[in-house]
């Protein structure tokens, strides 16, 4: 068999470019593609214009807008949900999903852990005009939650400040791109005990007669 001199790439019947080959590479930086899923595919041509098959087909989505959420582990007090803890080093997990919300791909194709190079998580102090970064997180094999998922926790080591404190995340494909901010989430610290309550009666020194009495006192 000849060798291959030149690649023909289409999108799925669409010739997208013929780049050269290289020793036994060939490549196409920068090529456009509108966003949405895209099929690529590649035909070989030798030096006599003999073109062969095609090669398998590798699904692929450009133009993604999904961006990663953020969750407080931590959550204290009266309810589990409602962002206020009195813990001043939390945990907060980043989750990224990736499904075909949009029509990325369809459930039969997982989407690779490659496709995701990282994730980083961003706080607020003062009320989002001004955002830092807490973490940037190397995805590995153990954030890879599902076909579609990418989850990790950052745990605080340094004590957070009581107060609101916002968080964001983004993430960054294979090429080194960011996505915009995800959702912002408000997180309030309060590690402060409140004043001990007072009981106004009964009155110290009571006594009663029955064994069902009203106590009732006030607190801040």
């Amino acid at each position: 068999m000849a060798d291959t001199v030149k690649v023909h790439l289409y999108d799925d019947a669409t010739l997208l470019c013929s780049p050269v080959v290289s020793g036994t590479t060939w490549s196409k930086s920068g090529q456009t593609l509108a966003a949405g899923v895209h099929l690529l595919r590649a035909k070989g041509e030798d030096l006599a214009g003999n073109i062969g098959a095609f090669s398998t087909i590798s699904n692929i989505y450009t133009g993604s807008t999904t961006t990663p959420i953020c969750d407080l582990l931590d959550d204290s007090g009266q309810s589990s949900i409602d962002n206020v803890t009195n813990d001043s080093t939390p945990r907060i997990k980043v989750i990224l999903s990736l499904c075909n919300e949009s029509g990325a791909m369809d459930d039969v194709t997982p989407i690779p852990l490659a496709a995701v190079k990282a994730l980083k998580l961003q706080k607020s102090t003062d009320g989002g005009s001004t955002w830092t970064d807490v973490d940037t997180h190397t995805v590995i094999t153990g954030d890879y939650t599902s076909p579609y998922t990418f989850s990790y926790t950052y745990q605080f080591v340094t004590a957070l400040s009581d107060g609101t404190v916002k968080f964001r995340a983004m993430w960054q494909d294979s090429m080194g791109t960011w996505s915009a901010p995800g959702d912002v989430i408000s997180v309030v610290i309060d590690t402060v005990a409140p004043n001990a309550p007072a009981i106004t009666a009964p009155v110290d020194g009571m006594v009663f007669i029955g064994t069902s009495i009203n106590i009732s006192g006030t607190a801040s």
